[in-house]
């Protein structure tokens, strides 16, 4: 995700999301500042998307302008108004930035899962305390 790519993302959310089951009040009072981390994560790479998302937008009609031969230096085979999607979709500049676009989406999209997570943390840490009661026989 450009500052962070998505593996190391994982890597701390798979460290970040470990609970410790013998000390569960250390642990609810930890929520608030990881639901931080990653709502902060997630805002920055959603604004990077959008960024990307209008850099798409301009680089496809500047792109379109060179291949229907509007542009200022236009590209140099005349092709027909129905071929240039065919030249589009094979732009290298387009494909890189298409590239972009799709991992940005891939790591909101893992970053809203691990915010909708740690909205249930406190659930789960209620069951984990559930359940060490029961088993100790405290219920």
């Amino acid at each position: 995700c450009s500052t962070m790519d998505l593996k190391l993302i994982q890597e701390m959310f798979d460290k970040d999301s470990k609970v410790d089951e013998t000390n569960i009040s250390f642990e609810e009072t930890r929520s608030p500042a990881l639901l931080n981390k990653y709502l902060k994560l997630h805002t920055n790479i959603k604004l990077m998307l959008s960024k990307a998302e209008t850099d798409m937008r301009i680089m496809k009609k500047q792109k379109w302008e060179y291949y229907s031969g509007k542009a200022e230096k236009p590209f140099e085979l005349k092709i027909l108004r129905q071929d240039i999607p065919t030249y589009l979709e094979a732009d290298t500049d387009l494909i890189k930035l298409t590239s972009k676009v799709d991992y940005l989406k891939t790591c909101v999209g893992y970053l809203e899962h691990v915010v909708k997570n740690l909205h249930n943390r406190g659930f789960q840490l209620r069951n984990i305390t559930t359940w060490i009661k029961y088993t100790e026989g405290a219920l």
